[in-house]
């Protein structure tokens, strides 16, 4: 019987390179890259302009202080989760935490700290044609606050902030921390229409204080017990109110 004839094995074809279709092309950066590249930035805010902001080694006051941040710095990154109001933040070299309650959005912003009240838009003008002052931002506040400001503007208009979250703010010629402190309270620059406006805050905000300041077109509102100051006029707070 004749051996059958051995056939010499064929090495499989090389499979063909084929090069990627436009739609097939894959970034070099890595997901988690190309997502913070989407992400906002924001910038330091209610620090005073002779101080700093403290970058620690941890989410609170008990870790070291390893960086810091000059007031309005901008271009601040949130690289994780926050914690208890503490985020873990990058800025140029530095990295670190910081309280969540010294950043703001980092937007395009229009200085309005010399506006004058007859220069303000008029009622019915789209608030997002300018931006709030830097060291007044409404990002800070309380949702509580934020609320009634927006109640404030969509009956009024936009208004100019003069003064939102102040850390550590106590109330003139007393050791009580004002509701600034907490960011519950906003002032702002009523211009012609104060009077309108704290007339409408008498009867309507009930949940926190109206306030109004001598020679002055600001008005005081927060959030907490209920009391009505105006200058020169009425006085009331909740418990004694008729």
């Amino acid at each position: 019987m004749t051996a059958p004839a051995k056939v010499a094995a064929v090495p499989s074809p090389t499979p063909l390179a084929t090069a990627p279709s436009p739609q097939a092309k894959v970034s070099s950066a890595s997901p988690v890259e190309v997502n913070r590249a989407a992400d906002p930035t924001y910038m330091v805010a209610n620090v005073e302009r002779d101080d700093v902001l403290n970058v620690r080694s941890g989410p609170s006051t008990e870790f070291d202080v390893i960086a810091e941040l000059a007031p309005d710095s901008r271009g601040v990154s949130i690289i994780g989760a926050c914690r208890a109001g503490w985020c873990p933040v990058q800025h140029q070299a530095a990295s670190g935490w910081v309280n969540r309650m010294y950043l703001a959005r980092d937007e395009p912003r229009v200085s309005l700290a010399r506006l004058e009240p007859e220069a303000m838009p008029e009622h019915g003008s789209a608030a997002g044609n300018w931006r709030d002052p830097a060291d007044a931002p409404r990002t800070c506040l309380t949702s509580a606050a934020r609320a009634l400001l927006e109640r404030i503007e969509a009956k009024f208009g936009p208004v100019r902030l003069v003064s939102t979250c102040r850390p550590g703010a106590l109330i003139a010629g007393t050791n009580r921390l004002s509701r600034h402190a907490s960011g519950n309270a906003v002032d702002f620059e009523a211009g012609a229409r104060k009077a309108e406006i704290v007339e409408w805050l008498i009867a309507n905000h009930h949940e926190g204080g109206t306030m109004t300041y001598a020679d002055m077109n600001h008005i005081h509102v927060d959030i907490g017990p209920h009391f009505v100051s105006i200058a020169g006029g009425q006085h009331w707070a909740s418990w004694r109110r008729p």
